[in-house]
Parts: structure tokens; C-alpha cells; sequence
């Protein structure tokens, strides 16, 4: 019963976002949480750890990444405004990732034979990881794509972003979040 309602809520998900041109929030979105979902995540609170299984079939945890700053982005590769702010995400990693700057993109409900030519194609070399039934878009509450959440050094959210970023805002993001 609990699957089926995940599967629902990412199919509502999925669905409005494709309504709303991928960044605005639906006004219906799901709201509604499976037994033992995690409750939604909140600025100050401690970010929801996952495991997601990057292109290769490894499995990454957000844990991983403890001590480093992190953007995780919830993307699609049918999603315009996500393709838009994918080429500031490789500008920032590559410029940011020596400093203890991390991205985790997560493609939601696609599979790895859909993302991996666009990532190749995006030239996108920081870790992406597969949520093909969306339920870590549903535990982070997604309401449109792309979603951005900013993760400190000890796993707190300190922003959520909901629709396209441009490479300024971005970067005020990630320069807040590593100070």
C-alpha cells in the first residue's frame, strides 16, 4: 500500500511539473506521507539521508559526503528550466570542488539509459544519482524541478530553492553555505 501511494505521489509529481513548466510549485502537490517517511525537510533541520544508485549501479549515500558542502538537485532530463541551469552547475563544481564543494544531481524517474547521454553531452562530472521511483523527491517533498538543497559540512539544510537558479544566485548559495 505504501509503494502504491509513492507511486502515486511521483506520478502527481512528475505530472505537475510537466503542467507547470518544470520550476513552479503545483498548486496540488502531494502532501500526503507513507508510514515511516521521513517529515519534510526544514531549514536548520538535519537533511534526510538517502541512498541512490549513481549510473554505474554503485550505491551513494548522502552520508558520504559529511564535511563538505553539498547541492543536491532534483532534475529531469525532459525538464527546460533544468537544462537551463545545468551548464552554472558544472561551472560552479568545477570551480568549487577542491574546496570542499560537492553536487549530487538526482534525476527523478528516469532510467540510467535516458541520463547518461545527457550527461555526457552536459559535460556533467559531479555525482549523478538515479530516483527512478521518486522516493527521495517525495521525502524531500519536491514540488517542481528543478529543486535545489543546500547542505552544510554536518548534514544541515540551510536553503531549498524551488525553479531554475541563475549562475549569480547560485553561486550566492554555495558562497553563503561554505562560509
Amino acid at each position: 500500500m505504501a509503494e502504491r501511494r509513492t507511486n502515486l505521489m511521483v506520478a502527481l509529481l512528475l505530472l505537475s511539473a510537466l503542467l507547470a513548466g518544470c520550476a513552479a510549485p503545483p498548486a496540488a502537490a502531494p502532501t500526503a506521507r507513507a508510514a515511516g517517511q521521513p517529515a519534510p525537510p526544514r531549514i536548520g533541520a538535519q537533511a534526510y539521508n538517502f541512498a541512490l544508485n549513481d549510473l554505474q549501479g554503485s550505491p551513494v549515500l548522502l552520508s558520504d559526503f559529511r564535511g563538505k558542502s553539498v547541492m543536491i538537485n532534483f532534475w529531469a532530463t525532459w525538464c527546460g528550466p533544468c537544462r537551463a541551469e545545468i551548464p552554472a552547475m558544472v561551472e560552479l563544481y568545477n570551480e568549487r570542488r577542491d574546496q570542499g564543494f560537492e553536487i549530487l544531481a538526482i534525476n527523478v524517474g528516469e532510467s540510467a539509459g535516458s541520463v547518461t547521454g545527457f550527461v555526457e553531452r552536459f559535460d556533467m562530472r559531479f555525482p549523478v544519482l538515479l530516483d527512478p521511483t521518486g522516493k527521495v523527491a517525495v521525502a524531500y517533498t519536491v514540488r517542481g524541478m528543478p529543486t535545489s538543497v543546500f547542505v552544510d559540512e554536518q548534514g544541515i539544510i540551510r536553503a531549498a530553492v524551488v525553479g531554475a537558479l541563475s549562475k549569480a544566485a547560485m553561486r550566492r548559495y554555495v558562497d553563503e553555505l561554505m562560509r
